[in-house]
């Protein structure tokens, strides 16, 4: 990819034009699927690099990073977990990155909230957006690998090959804890994904 790009500037200061324009957002997009390879191998690994992290704080500064749309964060847990900040960021990113590529509006805010988890141990880390939500074959199988919404369920001029939700998966479960999703009632009224990760005890 490198070279391709050092070949894309050499070819477009010789010859300017907008074919050149299309040739960098794909290889961008080749650069970003890679990435979520290089990740999900990662993932399945037993090396992540754990830190004591204040996961309301933590969930706060990774939103705040985000470009692509505006997000909203309720998060009022007080919890600590042991996680992989930067991992478990692309795991956060890739939830924010489906809902957007998967018809929420970009001017509406998606939501985040933090909460404790049904289960004692647990907190919940969950993505609401507004977009027509998971159709009936997909949602079962929304975290398996090179699975894709079609469709309404696809905003325009979104890409992707299926490895956002699925890697998601693996780093939540590299991290002792599991994930789900569910369409919000009425249909069509959006989705909610989830992660949901063992905390710390407190001292």
């Amino acid at each position: 990819l490198g070279r391709a790009r050092v070949a894309l500037e050499i070819a477009r200061d010789r010859n300017p034009d907008r074919a050149h324009d299309d040739i960098e957002k794909q290889l961008g997009e080749v650069d970003a699927i890679l990435g979520d390879l290089l990740a999900s191998a990662r993932a399945g690994l037993a090396d992540l690099r754990r830190e004591s992290t204040d996961l309301d704080r933590w969930v706060k500064d990774r939103v705040a990073t985000e470009t692509a749309g505006p997000v909203n964060v309720e998060a009022k847990t007080a919890v600590r977990a042991d996680i992989d900040p930067a991992l478990l960021g692309r795991a956060l990113h890739n939830l924010l990155a489906n809902a957007w590529a998967h018809g929420h509006p970009k001017d509406v805010p998606l939501e985040v909230t933090v909460t404790p988890a049904a289960e004692s141990g647990f907190v919940r880390i969950a993505v609401r957006d507004r977009g027509p939500g998971f159709s009936a074959e997909i949602l079962p199988r929304a975290f398996d690998a090179f699975v894709t919404g079609t469709g309404a369920a696809r905003s325009p001029g979104a890409h992707g090959i299926g490895l956002g939700l699925a890697l998601v998966r693996r780093i939540v479960e590299a991290h002792g804890g599991r994930v789900s999703a569910e369409n919000v009632e009425p249909a069509g009224s959006g989705a909610i994904v989830s992660i949901e990760l063992p905390v710390l005890a407190a001292a």
